[in-house]
């Protein structure tokens, strides 16, 4: 386990190697992992968008993610997008 959060809901979010899981009310809800554009290394960081609801997602090694919980899918962002470094290690 490499990091965790709480959101607005009371779920529990994991970042592990390559793969988020949701927990509710302590029990597994869904996996999350590349098939839904989860990056992949160590996520090593997570913090919750106040105004979408929406994931960032810092991995060191597979850059920066934006998960829509609504859709379960996740978008990363790559080099092209912005100026920044892969190995991430926080968000917020």
């Amino acid at each position: 386990v490499w990091s965790m959060l709480e959101d607005a809901g009371g779920a529990l979010w994991v970042g592990q190697d390559g793969a988020l899981l949701r927990l509710v009310d302590g029990r597994p809800s869904r996996w999350y992992t590349a098939r839904d554009g989860v990056p992949p290394g160590p996520l090593r960081g997570l913090a919750r968008d106040g105004a979408t609801g929406a994931l960032w997602i810092a991995s060191y090694g597979g850059g920066l993610a934006r998960l829509d919980p609504a859709t379960g899918s996740a978008r990363r962002l790559t080099p092209g997008d912005r100026r920044f470094a892969q190995d991430l290690s926080a968000v917020g």
